[in-house]
């Protein structure tokens, strides 16, 4: 998959490998986010890789923030690395994971460790994951939600809450995400074009990211358009 936006505000690419049987192998992803704020410009960057290991996966990321002031000086405001691992049941099923993590905010560390724990309902289905962390704000639940056709339809956590629809012939049509911190950031993600077994192909995504001047006591709106390209090899 390859995003890009002509605004040069994301630009992101992953790639994904599975075994003949559907199960994955391998996973690799990285995105870089720029936002303009003021006279400056906010930089924020991950990456991410899954590798299978025996019957678990083993997983690590990297998450930068940084803020270029005055064209090009450069200052580092947050950096976190993160690895763990994806653990399965005897009946193959995710059931947990755990990782351990190591957080620099403005040359202040810290470390931490969390678990996740994955839930299923009474058709299989993943329902919800529950995560304790030792970092405070990190903890937190995620419930999924499924229409009449087992196709997930929401998902919403302490956040950020994400909507899913399908057209009359089954297939992904939009999504929409909206994710709040000190910004509100709502994602619509809509096909455009899908291949011969229903799979999209092409998409365009609207980023709409609302930020509160409290000082002026109004609503700054920045909008961005991106296009997704996703590549299949069958």
């Amino acid at each position: 998959m390859h995003i890009t936006s002509k605004d040069d505000y994301i630009s992101a690419d992953s790639q994904v490998e599975f075994d003949d049987c559907g199960t994955l192998l391998h996973s690799r992803a990285k995105k870089t986010v720029r936002s303009q704020i003021n006279k400056s410009i906010l930089v924020i960057q991950f990456s991410s890789t899954l590798d299978k290991n025996h019957n678990n996966w083993d997983y690590s990321s990297t998450f930068n923030m940084s803020m270029i002031e005055n064209g090009n000086a450069r200052h580092e405001l947050m950096a976190q690395e993160i690895s763990g691992t994806v653990l399965t049941d005897d009946g193959g099923r995710i059931v947990r994971s755990e990782e351990a993590s190591d957080l620099l905010i403005k040359q202040k560390h810290q470390s931490s460790k969390a678990v996740t724990t994955f839930l299923a309902d009474d058709a299989g289905r993943l329902s919800k994951a529950k995560r304790i962390s030792t970092l405070g704000n990190d903890s937190g639940n995620t419930v999924y939600s499924y229409g009449a056709k087992n196709r997930l339809i929401r998902s919403t956590s302490g956040t950020t809450t994400a909507d899913f629809t399908y057209d009359s012939d089954d297939r992904e049509l939009a999504s929409k995400e909206v994710m709040k911190s000190f910004t509100t950031e709502t994602t619509i993600t809509t096909c455009k074009s899908w291949d011969k077994f229903g799979r999209c192909i092409n998409a365009q995504q609207n980023i709409s990211i609302l930020i509160k001047d409290v000082k002026k006591n109004r609503d700054n709106v920045y909008d961005h358009v991106a296009e997704i390209k996703y590549d299949y090899v069958y």
